[in-house]
């Protein structure tokens, strides 16, 4: 009577621990993917990617179609990256009815919004209505899961002896999964700048460059969301610097 008596709570008990397992699993699939940022100090070297990632750039395409074939197309994702030059910071009231609080503030001025990619439109429409808020670029890029992409646009100019780039610089490095983006970006935007210098010999003006938002981040964004990014760095002709990544 004992034996069978422990059996039974044995088999109860081990169902009980099944039927608790799967509850945590269903959970864990149907919660919703969790948006994080993390701001880094610029670095246009944080999407470097491993010695192996870097061998692959020199395969040959059928190498690719073998691996493709075996274990199937690596996920890819396309961004446009939207870059605004606003004459003056969004209304806190349309950001609160479209995102509610930034994933991310500092005391250096940044504000980090991962939404959804509808309400991004929706934002994006109001800037591009609003009199004097212009979109500069609006490129997009489509990459593969691990590998890297950039997006530049702009002009070279050589000033003190050395060629630079100046204009708006970003660069991705998307970790894929089927719900949602851990991206590692580097994010720059610099602008010529006229300065005005009395010297002995007279007046003169001479050329610098500005540089008005330069960052990296880790950011964990849901497939279906986008990220919206507003720098109170204002450029040379007191405009606010923003960025919008659209999936």
């Amino acid at each position: 009577m004992n034996l069978s008596v422990s059996i039974k709570a044995f088999r109860i008990s081990v169902w009980a621990a099944l039927l608790i397992m799967l509850i945590w699993l269903g959970a864990s699939l149907m919660a919703p993917p969790k948006s994080s940022v993390e701001i880094l100090p610029p670095d246009p070297n944080i999407i470097s990617t491993s010695l192996a990632a870097r061998l692959w750039k020199f395969a040959p395409k059928w190498v690719y179609r073998l691996r493709d074939s075996l274990f199937g197309p690596r996920p890819s994702v396309t961004l446009q990256t939207v870059f605004f030059s606003l004459p003056q910071a969004p209304p806190d009231d349309v950001l609160k009815e479209l995102f509610r609080q930034p994933v991310f503030s500092d005391a250096h001025g940044i504000k980090v919004w991962i939404a959804d990619s509808r309400a991004l439109k929706r934002l994006r429409a109001f800037l591009e209505r609003a009199q004097g808020d212009r979109v500069e670029f609006a490129p997009k890029v489509t990459t593969g899961t691990g590998t890297p992409c950039s997006v530049f646009a702009g002009q070279s100019i050589a000033l003190s002896g050395r060629t630079n780039d100046v204009g708006l610089d970003v660069r991705f490095l998307p970790t894929l999964s089927k719900i949602s983006m851990e991206l590692l970006m580097f994010a720059s935007f610099t602008e010529f700048s006229t300065n005005f210098e009395r010297g002995l010999s007279g007046s003169s003006n001479f050329i610098s460059i500005r540089t008005n938002l330069a960052l990296s981040a880790k950011l964990q964004i849901p497939r279906t969301s986008g990220v919206f990014l507003l720098s109170a760095n204002q450029s040379a002709d007191g405009r606010f610097t923003a960025l919008m990544l659209l999936p």
